[in-house]
């Protein structure tokens, strides 16, 4: 009996003395990647790109632990097909290996391969189904003869787009989860009419071009009638008759569910062509109360188009909305923005303009007093807007694009951020358009404090 008490006692302090060292800090070299949890390596390995967490695995066992874990995305495009070329490997063996390595990938965007590599598409995407237990979106590109694809991967597909006008759309009713759809075209007439059951389930179509032969009364009346879940419409680089106007007026309203609407109409460049789009607009505005997004291009070869006003009149009539972008080209109107004062709920504003002056921007603080993001691309615009814009009282975002930053300092952007309340960053975007190139500049308030 004392025996067993001693043995007893012996183990209990064994254990409390493991449990002590087990409490006890690990004490790592301050030239070790160990210091670092897990949780902070993956965060900032997770901006990297694709091709870096490559070069970046062999640094460290925790690097090669932690490099893949945030991957949940990738893009298969004809330049990554290249590029596996160029190591003379077979393709499935280096698939094989990404998919092993992306245990939580859940997207597969494939819409960047050309016609070159489409052969590639089914084996690859076999790969990744069998390896990512988490694999639920995969984009793609509407290919020739793909109805064999899409029987095989069309449950997994959720999003599509038509980038070659190929409008006989075989084998997309198997893609039952579809959710975003582009579309060049309208689908030609078959033998049982207008077929458009595919976008029951579509919530977000892109129409992107469309001409004078489409027989808009009726494919409309068909799409509207086949879609129950469609969210947001955009209408792209479309061109626009009397009928195609009053046949859209009509059928817009019985989209319930509508909530985002994107227009960019090619009327006639006359009076005319102008004041049908703003009566069609002003018609939209008054019967689709549920929308709470609206995205509105118009070109001006005249600076002084009398069709301006009426324009700006029919946005009134969008108080609901909670997001507005405007794309106005070829015209100066300092009464551009007076109808935002109707807009009580706008929190995210995006101005695409040829010039901004400081009479456009001037009451502009008074008339959006929720505004969280502004965006403005110009061409031309002065430093005195800046002091207007640094009194919107719940500005959180401000986004400045132009062909030319050097209108404006650091030390203009830097006192806009230090005299708006919560202005927490400003993104400027340097829109080289001659030489197709991008640059980003930021500014945060916490560099200045610093």
């Amino acid at each position: 009996m004392i025996m067993a008490q001693q043995i007893t006692t012996t183990m209990t302090k064994l254990e409390t003395r493991d449990e002590a060292i087990k409490r006890q800090p690990t004490i790592y070299p301050k030239n070790s990647f160990d210091r670092y949890g897990d949780d902070l390596c993956q965060l900032l390995l997770s901006y990297l790109t694709f091709e870096d967490r490559f070069r970046c695995e062999c640094v460290s066992k925790q690097f090669k632990r932690t490099v893949f874990a945030s991957v949940i995305d990738i893009q298969i495009s004809d330049r990554l097909i290249k590029q596996i070329q160029v190591l003379k490997q077979p393709i499935h063996q280096i698939m094989a290996t990404i998919a092993m390595k992306c245990p939580k990938l859940e997207i597969i965007d494939c819409r960047g391969l050309i016609l070159k590599y489409d052969d590639n598409i089914p084996e690859v995407l076999g790969i990744f189904r069998d390896n990512c237990p988490h694999l639920r979106d995969i984009y793609m590109n509407l290919l020739p003869n793909c109805g064999q694809l899409l029987t095989e991967f069309g449950q997994l597909v959720t999003r599509m787009d038509d980038n070659n006008c190929y409008t006989t759309y075989e084998g997309v009713n198997a893609c039952q989860g579809l959710s975003h759809l582009g579309l060049l075209c309208w689908p030609k007439k078959t033998t049982t009419g207008f077929d458009l059951t595919f976008i029951a389930n579509v919530r977000k179509l892109e129409i992107y071009s469309l001409t004078d032969d489409y027989g808009a009364n009726r494919r409309w009346a068909t799409l509207v009638a086949e879609s129950r879940c469609l969210q947001s419409l955009a209408l792209s680089d479309c061109y626009c008759d009397s009928l195609f106007m009053t046949d859209l007026c009509q059928q817009l309203p019985r989209l319930r569910q509508l909530r985002e609407l994107t227009l960019e109409l090619a009327t006639d460049d006359t009076p005319d062509g102008h004041s049908m789009f703003n009566q069609c607009l002003r018609t939209i505005g008054v019967n689709c109360k549920q929308l709470q997004r609206l995205s509105l291009t118009m070109y001006f070869n005249d600076a002084d188009d009398p069709s301006l006003p009426i324009l700006l009149d029919s946005l009134r009539v969008y108080s609901r909305l909670k997001r507005l972008q405007l794309t106005l080209k070829g015209v100066v109107a300092n009464g551009l923005l007076d109808p935002l004062k109707h807009f009580k709920r706008l929190t995210h504003l995006k101005l695409d303009l040829t010039e901004v002056n400081a009479n456009v921007l001037k009451d502009f603080p008074i008339k959006c007093r929720r505004l969280q993001y502004l965006s403005i691309s110009y061409y031309h615009m002065t430093r005195e807007c800046l002091p207007h814009i640094s009194r919107l009282p719940a500005l959180q975002t401000l986004v400045i694009e132009s062909p030319n930053i050097m209108d404006f300092s650091g030390s203009d952007l830097s006192v806009v951020l230090t005299k708006s309340p919560k202005l927490k960053s400003i993104e400027v975007i340097e829109d080289l358009r001659k030489f197709k190139a991008k640059y980003t500049y930021f500014y945060r308030i916490n560099d200045l404090k610093l």
